[in-house]
């Protein structure tokens, strides 16, 4: 069962972003020259926090609650149970727990937390009203990561330190371009 629990978590650490930008779909909305607004995704529905669009986000709401809830767990997991199933022994937790903590040199562990939240919170920016502060907040966040993975060297191998900071750096220049 931990094997079947690894893996169904591990895939879901992998595609939390995909979940993330369906929960805040309906939140996501576009300004037209008539003065009403519409779903980026749905030209069709008006977002006015009415009838088909409540329905639309009561959804959304819905399903980011299991982003944020994986995110609660993974954290229970890290920071609280996992230092007590070591101290006491318990491979299988810790086997468990490996698809949060071996991509990472040990004591560096909370490094999965924080790629996590960056994820979760880089998938929610852009369903802000004002685009620049969705591109500033963006920027923040992989500038931190940036920043953050050059000072700390959090993952186990060389090359992992180096294409994190690449690929963050890429899309930094992506979003600078795009400005």
């Amino acid at each position: 069962m931990h094997i079947l629990g690894e893996t169904l978590l591990g895939l879901y650490a992998a595609l939390i972003i995909t979940q993330v930008n369906s929960a805040v779909g309906p939140f996501r909305c576009s300004p037209h020259p008539n003065g009403l607004r519409t779903m980026q995704g749905y030209h069709a529905v008006v977002c006015d926090f009415a009838a088909e669009h409540l329905q639309l986000c009561l959804l959304g709401v819905a399903i980011g609650l299991i982003p944020l809830g994986f995110l609660s767990l993974c954290s229970w997991m890290l920071l609280i149970e996992l230092p007590k199933r070591v101290n006491s022994g318990d491979v299988t937790f810790v086997r468990s727990c490996r698809f949060l903590i071996f991509r990472f040199h040990p004591g560096y562990e909370v490094f999965a937390l924080i790629l996590l939240a960056r994820n979760i919170l880089f998938a929610c920016a852009p369903m802000l009203q004002w685009p620049s502060v969705s591109v500033v907040i963006m920027e923040s966040l992989l500038g931190c990561s940036i920043a953050l993975t050059t000072y700390f060297k959090p993952w186990k191998t060389r090359a992992a330190i180096v294409l994190d900071i690449l690929v963050n750096a890429s899309l930094q220049s992506v979003l600078l371009i795009g400005k």
